[in-house]
């Protein structure tokens, strides 16, 4: 499981770099070109978040030992804060927003994606070596703790559905 964490995390960070070359420029890309980076992103991140919940995130929330429990805890209400930012900056960036205010959306994509990669490194730094030193044994996936697919359904018809008819 650490080992396709590692590589979907290379492929998230090539694509945050992709959507920041986007949003660096200071004229509107294309709405269609900005909506499929954007959803890309997105959905491999939630992709990543739902994978490491079922194999690493719901065992150590089951976990006896504090120190786990607690590493657990924490680590779950980052992916849920994170998720929620996914979910409120959809919601809010609109394609008709985009428009109105590129920069503000600059401003904003950069942030979530900056913080993003960020979360993902801690990921790497914390939870890595509890797999890697046996502590945590991610070779079966367990229940998911949070119904990831139904609001990743939701992100997407934002982010995709009117950029796509009006591009």
């Amino acid at each position: 499981m650490l080992a396709k964490l590692k590589i979907d995390h290379a492929e998230i960070r090539l694509m945050a770099e992709g959507l920041c070359a986007l949003l660096n420029n200071e004229s509107l890309p294309d709405l269609k070109i900005l909506a499929k980076a954007r959803w890309e992103m997105s959905s491999k991140v939630m992709q990543v978040m739902a994978y490491g919940d079922r194999h690493i995130l719901s065992k150590m929330l089951n976990d006896d030992r504090p120190h786990i429990l607690a590493m657990a805890k924490e680590h779950q209400a980052d992916m849920q804060a994170l998720f929620g930012v996914f979910t409120q900056s959809a919601q809010h960036w609109t394609t008709d927003r985009i428009q109105t205010d590129w920069a503000g959306f600059r401003v904003a994509g950069l942030l979530n994606i900056e913080n993003t990669l960020r979360q993902m490194q801690k990921v790497e730094d914390q939870l890595g070596p509890l797999v890697d030193d046996g502590v945590i044994d991610d070779s079966e996936p367990s229940p998911p703790s949070v119904n990831w697919t139904r609001d990743a359904f939701a992100i997407k018809d934002v982010i995709t559905g009117k950029a796509v008819s009006k591009g």
